[in-house]
């Protein structure tokens, strides 16, 4: 019985430790980023659809789901599944403005909450126009929305900047 007990207990664990590590390793491919990279580059480095289940908050609580400021899930859960899962990019947006494509992807990269949940300010926003690397975070792409017209909606309050370019 204590070994069940014991197994269990280091599960959880393990799961706290995949969403932790998965925000490492994102914060660490940021700074890997250099402006001027094509959209591929981009994805190979960042990664794209790879998935990480974990269970519990960082510390023991449940996991949640809910919907940010902006109606978004904010836990993305598959169909048939009971547990979520962590996507890279966690969610994308394509906007046309000043005769250009752009395309905003967000990555997993801190806590600002430790309730289960992933954020708009716990992602960090990775912007591309026409297929480039143009910058990263959110105090960047503030700027781009009110210098190009480009019609995305932004959290208010901006979340704090943890990276950017």
């Amino acid at each position: 019985m204590k070994k069940i007990l014991i197994s269990i207990a280091l599960l959880g664990l393990v799961g706290c430790a995949s969403a932790t590590n998965f925000r490492e390793s994102n914060r660490q491919n940021l700074e890997r980023l250099a402006v001027g990279m094509d959209r591929q580059d981009v994805l190979d480095l960042m990664g794209v659809g790879e998935q990480r289940q974990f269970t519990g908050s960082e510390t023991d609580g449940p996991i949640g789901t809910g919907r940010d400021s902006m109606g978004v899930m904010s836990v993305q859960i598959p169909v048939g599944g009971n547990r979520p899962v962590l996507y890279n990019p966690h969610r994308g947006e394509l906007y046309n403005a000043d005769d250009s494509s752009w395309e905003v992807l967000y990555y997993y990269t801190r806590v600002a909450h430790n309730d289960g949940m992933v954020t708009e300010d716990e992602l960090t926003p990775i912007v591309l126009r026409d297929d480039v690397l143009i910058g990263w975070g959110w105090p960047f792409w503030a700027r781009q929305v009110r210098d190009y017209g480009v019609p995305a909606e932004l959290p208010d309050p901006l979340p704090e900047a943890s990276t950017q370019r």
